[in-house]
């Protein structure tokens, strides 16, 4: 259940419209290589919400979501 929470609050932060969240959430997830594999699943469900966002105008933003995809 605890993956099911930390998930959820990703995908929170990935609809949100507060762009610091986004950036943070597109880093937890562009870690997950390295650090949570398990979380692995649910890249699926994540990564459609940043591939939309592959080509903002913040190349922080962009970054990130290049890096987790």
């Amino acid at each position: 259940k605890n993956v099911e929470s930390y998930v959820n609050i990703l995908e929170k932060a990935l609809n949100s419209q507060i762009l610091i969240l986004f950036q943070a959430a597109a880093y937890v997830i562009e870690t997950f290589q390295e650090t949570f594999s398990y979380l692995k699943i649910y890249n699926v469900k994540l990564l459609q919400l940043l591939v939309p966002y592959i080509t903002h105008e913040s190349p922080e933003i962009r970054n990130h979501c290049f890096k987790a995809i």
